[in-house]
């Protein structure tokens, strides 16, 4: 899974394609953002799109003032007023994101860890207590004699080999376990008492991120379109 949070405007340039987000508008709002966007010499999915950079001080704005009355503007609106709920969505991607210091990255990668160091121990485990015939296949190279050499003399120096990258798989998943349980930490923290179940939250954020996120950075071209893959005329910053 890739996870996009760039500081290279450059390289988030590079990403800039269409995207599909169904709005629900009235026939006659329609026409007054038609008319709206006309009246700058804009398309309406221009004017959205310059919105969109001011309000969430995106890959291209048009000035830092704009970026200001944009975001007062949201935080004027009814959907401001009252604080959202604590939950891992707001820990990991809202406002409280910026408190926490980790990201849905940060846990991604965790788990991800967590989860091929657990099947790295596995696989070692079973081949140190039952090794198959593939370690004589094993080569490497031998300087001196300027050609590839079988890398174990026998099964035993292969076993303690393995045994040593068991050690090193082990070492691995305990860190991966120990950051997350940080993590976890860290979160419940901010709950402050609130009852939760972790399953359940992070599942939420899975849902959410496959829903919100991933789902427009991989939208299938042939979709309705309502933002085009056009930038302000500024050109600002």
């Amino acid at each position: 899974m890739t996870l996009r949070r760039s500081i290279n405007q450059e390289e988030e340039i590079k990403t800039i394609k269409s995207r599909n987000y169904n709005l629900n508008l009235s026939d006659a709002d329609v026409e007054r953002l038609a008319e709206k966007a006309l009246s700058y010499g804009l398309t309406a999915p221009e004017l959205l799109e310059n919105f969109i950079g001011d309000i969430v001080n995106g890959t291209y704005s048009n000035g830092s003032d704009e970026r200001m009355y944009a975001s007062e503007w949201a935080e004027r609106c009814w959907f401001a007023l009252d604080s959202p709920e604590k939950n891992l969505l707001q820990f990991l991607f809202g406002e409280d994101q910026y408190l926490s210091c980790y990201s849905y990255e940060d846990l991604v990668n965790i788990m991800e860890r967590i989860d091929s160091a657990k099947e790295d121990v596995c696989l070692s485990e079973k081949e140190i207590a039952s090794p198959t015939e593939d370690w004589k296949d094993l080569v490497r190279w031998d300087h001196e004699k300027q050609e590839y050499v079988q890398s174990y003399a026998n099964v035993e120096a292969y076993i303690e080999e393995e045994k040593a990258c068991l050690r090193s798989y082990k070492e691995e998943l305990e860190e991966a376990e120990q950051e997350l349980q940080d993590l976890k930490d860290t979160f419940d923290s901010y709950m402050n008492g609130k009852e939760y179940s972790w399953e359940n939250e992070v599942k939420e954020c899975q849902k959410w991120y496959k829903d919100n996120i991933a789902n427009f950075l991989e939208s299938p071209e042939e979709k309705t379109l309502i933002m085009s893959g056009g930038r302000n005329k500024s050109g600002g910053r």
